[in-house]
């Protein structure tokens, strides 16, 4: 069933009433009745005998859907429960989970067979791949002992929803070890899966009946009626739930724990971060298996991680299908400390710009295979297409994570000579984010929140746009109190904007704490129409809050770690290349923008701004630092971490000259031909990092393909 006809039933159900509960409720019971006539009335005690009547239009709309043993467009199949399970649920944004739909969760179930086989049955890499692509090239020994070693698996997902992983992974399984071994039943081999195979669990008791019913369903159509309605072993409640320093899963089941664990652990985990989930991190906190492993910026998918390695035996496998964030983000330090020590990577796949779960659901995707060792030697890990050694896949102090093959042998040699450059940035000059006033601007979920009369989404409070400022008519000292305020858009490559099209109300504390308010009574009579949301700001820097409390409410941002009225670099937080451009004061810009200022002696901003819009520094961003699909993520560590050479005064000079140069042609035309001059800061810049001609042709190459 696809997702065109699940929404025009959603939109008929809603219009009769039905809440989205209801509408999946009667849609369920609707299709097991269908299903009943073909070969399946034994499937009625899954239906809900409370759902609903369907509405007319909706049954002759479901009447045209098919059946079909596979998920194919338009037909009944085990996927549609979990499909229907995922469009109708309430708790997919606020609880960070998603459906893996069955083209997703493939790619993952054939990583961990592979590396089940080359790992745990010692196959070799060829005959692992032969076997997955449908052809057998073992000999009859081997190819027993692999089937042998697969009927033995156990396999577990702790946040298994209605199946979205391990459906495909039984399907993988199953015809596997239907080609290893022709004289099984085919039957009964899908039986031996789900009763002796698998195992589940998820914290929605109903995910689990859906997956329940998706086994039954398989069965049913491989000819075999299940002695029990839940073949699947499940486990409902918080996966990440323990006693006495405990998993719950080693009393759920002992007889995989106590032997040593499980061969392999799935997982599409929930994506939650902490803010607006402050109850779910402080009971991981008071829980001493994981109060270790909590950190200030974990992700709930984190802590899937940690409990895998709970789970799994010594030589165990764990495949995960995350946003790759976890590979760079300042948070993740302590998980990937944790890999680092007890696991060897076995494979990285990130999918970069390819949004696996539609656009709509926002989320990069990494493919994460992993196996519990803690042994000094650890098999190589390939990243894309590459093989890499354990130690090179992790970097720096903060152990980021290679989860991207390097293109090619000169451009990683290139990488190699930054990362020895005795200075970073971070150490030669300030690098800080933008302001934060609090509220720069009314949005809907103020409206929602606050009664606010005349007020409208978009109305400035204290960032004006030109027209606000002219309807405030304000005096000669309200003029002065505001300030010419820009947005990362305003930012190129060497130049950013100077005529602003917004300005910033410049009411700062602990600046202004002393400030007499009568002397700017239009800026004051302004900020009171939004008192109510200005005292609700959570900001807790400088002791702003208790303020806050006592009602005091006009001042805006703490966040005044740097001049805003000097000389200073400008960069957007995300760009597809490195955008750096020099902002003579005063340029003020929220937090999404970062600046760089302040030299440390004998260094110039201009020099600093042709080495950040190098080449070379592009190279080292999108191999070394982080990145958002294909966007670079200039925030304030990868910045911090950018390399720098050492120059001579005449070397600085001659970078300095051409940035300059740059600078002043943008400024006149910003469609000014500047690529002889960037081919000159390129290979100027290499030569400071000691490149060779080829490695420099490889960092200019790198960054042509974005361009």
């Amino acid at each position: 069933m696809n997702a065109a006809l699940l929404r025009r039933l959603w939109r008929t159900l809603e219009s009769a009433g039905f809440t989205r509960q209801e509408a999946y409720t009667s849609l369920r019971q609707a299709l097991l009745v269908r299903l009943a006539g073909n070969r399946a009335a034994w499937l009625a005690p899954f239906a809900n005998s409370s759902a609903r009547p369907l509405p007319p239009e909706a049954a002759r709309l479901l009447e045209k859907v098919t059946l079909s043993p596979t998920p194919t467009p338009g037909a009944i199949s085990q996927d549609t429960l979990g499909e229907m399970s995922e469009f109708f649920s309430s708790r997919r944004k606020p609880t960070g989970i998603f459906y893996t739909p069955f083209p997703v969760a493939r790619p993952l179930a054939r990583a961990a067979l592979f590396y089940c086989l080359t790992r745990q049955v010692s196959l070799s890499e060829p005959a692992a791949r032969d076997l997955l692509n449908g052809s057998v090239t073992l000999s009859a020994q081997d190819a027993a002992r692999a089937d042998e070693a697969l009927s033995r698996l156990t396999v577990c997902d702790p946040a298994a929803g209605a199946g979205g992983l391990l459906i495909p992974f039984a399907h993988e399984l199953v015809h596997l070890r239907l080609r290893l071994n022709p004289a099984l039943s085919p039957g009964e081999t899908w039986l031996h899966t789900f009763t002796h195979t698998l195992y589940a669990g998820d914290i929605s008791a109903q995910a689990l009946a859906d997956l329940q019913l998706r086994a039954a369903l398989l069965l049913v159509q491989a000819g075999v009626r299940p002695t029990d309605a839940n073949p699947v072993h499940t486990l409902a409640g918080d996966a990440l739930a323990a006693a006495n320093g405990q998993s719950v899963w080693c009393d759920a089941f002992p007889s995989v724990m106590q032997p040593g664990g499980f061969d392999l652990v799935l997982s599409n985990p929930p994506y939650v971060g902490q803010k607006h989930h402050r109850e779910v991190f402080q009971a991981l906190r008071r829980n001493p298996l994981w109060q270790p492993y909590c950190t200030p910026k974990s992700d709930l998918l984190y802590f899937f991680f940690y409990l895998a390695l709970c789970l799994l035996r010594p030589g165990g496998m764990g495949a995960f299908l995350t946003p790759p964030y976890f590979a760079s983000a300042a948070g993740a330090k302590t998980l990937r400390a944790c890999l680092h020590r007890q696991t060897a990577l076995l494979y990285l796949q990130d999918f970069e710009d390819t949004h696996l779960f539609g656009a709509a659901a926002g989320e990069h995707s990494l493919i994460t295979v992993f196996e519990k060792n803690t042994d000094a030697a650890k098999p190589a890990c390939r990243v894309g297409e590459r093989l890499y050694p354990q130690e090179k896949l992790y970097r720096g102090g903060e152990l980021f994570l290679q989860t991207r093959p390097v293109p090619d042998a000169a451009l990683e040699s290139a990488l190699t000579k930054m990362a020895a450059a005795p200075y970073t940035l971070g150490q030669v000059a300030h690098v800080s984010n933008g302001l934060m006033t609090g509220c720069d601007k009314i949005s809907a979920a103020h409206l929602r929140r606050f009664t606010l009369p005349g007020v409208h989404k978009g109305d400035g409070v204290f960032v004006l746009s030109a027209a606000e400022k002219d309807a405030l008519h304000l005096s000669p000292a309200e003029q002065a109190k505001l300030k010419p305020f820009f947005k990362n858009s305003d930012i190129s490559a060497y130049t950013a904007a100077k005529q602003p099209q917004n300005w910033l109300i410049d009411f700062f504390y602990p600046n202004d704490r002393d400030l007499d308010f009568a002397c700017y009574p239009h800026l004051r009579a302004h900020l009171a129409r939004f008192r109510t949301v200005l005292l609700a700001r959570k900001q807790n820097n400088n002791g702003i809050h208790k303020l806050l409390a006592k009602g005091v409410y006009w001042f805006g941002s703490v966040r005044r770690k740097m001049n805003f009225e000097e000389d200073k670099i400008a960069v957007p937080q995300r760009a597809a290349s490195n955008t750096f451009a020099f902002a003579p004061g005063p340029w003020y810009a929220s937090s999404d923008v970062y600046f760089i200022s302040r030299p440390q002696k004998g260094l110039s901003l201009w020099f600093l701004l042709a080495l950040v819009n190098s080449a070379p520094h592009f190279a080292w961003l999108a191999g070394r630092g982080k990145r958002k699909g294909r966007l670079l993520e200039l925030y304030s560590a990868p910045l911090k971490a950018l390399p720098i050479p050492k120059a001579t005064q005449a070397e600085q000079n001659r970078l300095s000259a051409l940035a300059q140069q740059i600078y002043q042609l943008k400024s006149a035309d910003p469609q000014a031909d500047i690529s002889a001059l960037q081919t000159q800061i390129d290979r100027q810049t290499g030569a400071l990092f000691g490149f060779t001609p080829a490695e420099t042709d490889a960092v200019c190459a790198a960054r042509k393909q974005v361009q």
